[in-house]
C-alpha cells in the first residue's frame, strides 16, 4: 500500500492572481503558507480475482472501467498514467471539503505522486504541481489557477511568482520561529459549517477577466492588481518582522 499526505493551505496574500484570465495578462503572485491539517491518499493494488477499480471518498464506487469513474480528479489522473484495472484508492482528510483551503489541489497532488510512486517512475516536485495543474485547468476545464497544486506539492511559507506564460517560481520565504510562534498564536480559524465550490465563485471572476468588452471586465483586473499589491505588502511585512 502506498500512502500519501498532503497539506490544506491558507492564502496569505495576492489570491485570484493565478489565474489565467488574469496571469496571461499581468503576471501573478501568491503569498500562501500550508498548515498541519492534510489529505491522505491510500493506493494499492487489489488482490481479489475481479479487475475492478475501487474509489472510497464520501461515496464508495467499484467500476470495471475508468470511464465509469464518476470522481473527476481520481478518473483523470488514473487516466493519464494508463492505469485501468485492479486498484483500490481511499482519501481521507482532517476537514472537510469545499471550505476554501485547497483541498482539491491536496487530493490530487497525493493521487499523482502516489501514483508515480505505484509505478516506480521518479518525478520531482514541479512537475506533480503542473501536471494536477493540467487536469484541473485543461483536461477538466475547470476555472481554477496553479496555487492550490503548488502549495500542496511544496508546503512551507511559499511565494509563487507567475509568468505571462504561465511558468511558476516557487521561493521559499525564511521566517523567524518566534515570528510564526506570534502569528500562530494570534490567529484563529473557525468551521461555520458553511460549505461551497471554489469553481462556482472562481468562474465569476474568470468570465469578467476573460470578457475585455464586458462591463465587469475592468472592475475585476483592477481589483486582482489591487489584491497583488496588497499580498506585496503582507510579505514585506512578514519579512520585516510585522
Amino acid at each position: 500500500m502506498i500512502i500519501t499526505r498532503t497539506p490544506f493551505r491558507i492564502t496569505l496574500g495576492g489570491g485570484g492572481t493565478d489565474l489565467p484570465s488574469y496571469y496571461l495578462d499581468h503576471g501573478g503572485f501568491i503569498f500562501s503558507m500550508c498548515i498541519n491539517k492534510y489529505m491522505y491518499l491510500m493506493l494499492n493494488r487489489r488482490q481479489l480475482t475481479d479487475r475492478k477499480i475501487c474509489i472510497r471518498y464520501n461515496k464508495v464506487e467499484l467500476v470495471d472501467s475508468i470511464d465509469d469513474i464518476e470522481h473527476p480528479l481520481a478518473r483523470e489522473a488514473l487516466r493519464l498514467h494508463d492505469i485501468r484495472e485492479s486498484v483500490e484508492l481511499t482519501s481521507i482528510a482532517d476537514l472537510p471539503a469545499r471550505t476554501g483551503l485547497g483541498s482539491s489541489g491536496a487530493y490530487l497532488v497525493g493521487l499523482l505522486t502516489a501514483i508515480h510512486a505505484y509505478k516506480r517512475a521518479g518525478v520531482s516536485i514541479h512537475d506533480i504541481a503542473e501536471e494536477a495543474c493540467n487536469i484541473e485547468m485543461h483536461i477538466l476545464n475547470e476555472p481554477v489557477g496553479k496555487q492550490d497544486q503548488y502549495m500542496a506539492a511544496y508546503g512551507g511559507f511559499r511565494v509563487l511568482d507567475i509568468e505571462k506564460t504561465g511558468k511558476v517560481h516557487v521561493q521559499n520565504v525564511p521566517l523567524d520561529f518566534m515570528l510564526v510562534n506570534e502569528l500562530v498564536q494570534k490567529s484563529r480559524m473557525y468551521y461555520t459549517g458553511v460549505q461551497r465550490s471554489a469553481n462556482a465563485v472562481l468562474k465569476t471572476q474568470d468570465d469578467a477577466a476573460r470578457e475585455k468588452e464586458s462591463d465587469d471586465h475592468s472592475r475585476v483586473v483592477d481589483s486582482l492588481s489591487n489584491i497583488k499589491e496588497i499580498g506585496l505588502q503582507i510579505l514585506k511585512a512578514f519579512q520585516d518582522g510585522d
